[in-house]
C-alpha cells in the first residue's frame, strides 16, 4: 500500500476528523472508502459510454420512411385512435 500526503486547510482536517470519529473509522479507511466509490463509478460510467458506443448501429425506422413532422403532431390523426373502433 503506498502512503499518500495530502495537504487541505485547517477546517477542513477538523471536519473531516470528526466525521470519521464519528463514523467510529480512522480518516485513512474513510477517504480510501471514498476515493473507491468514486473509482467505482467512473469505471462503471466508462463502461456503460463505451458498451454504448460500440454496439451496433441500427436504422430508427425499419420500413426506411421516417415521419413527417405533420403527422406526428397532427391533432385530427390522435383524435381517430382514441376513438373506439366501427
Amino acid at each position: 500500500m503506498v502512503r499518500i500526503t495530502v495537504a487541505v486547510p485547517d477546517e477542513l482536517a477538523t471536519w473531516v476528523r470528526a466525521h470519521a470519529a464519528e463514523r467510529g473509522t480512522s480518516l485513512s479507511a474513510m477517504l480510501r472508502q471514498m476515493l473507491e466509490e468514486r473509482m467505482h463509478q467512473e469505471l462503471g460510467y466508462a463502461e456503460a459510454m463505451r458498451s454504448f458506443l460500440t454496439r451496433e448501429r441500427r436504422p430508427l425506422s425499419l420500413s426506411g420512411r421516417y415521419p413527417k413532422r405533420e403527422e406526428l403532431y397532427d391533432r385530427e390523426v390522435c383524435r381517430h385512435r382514441d376513438k373506439p373502433g366501427p
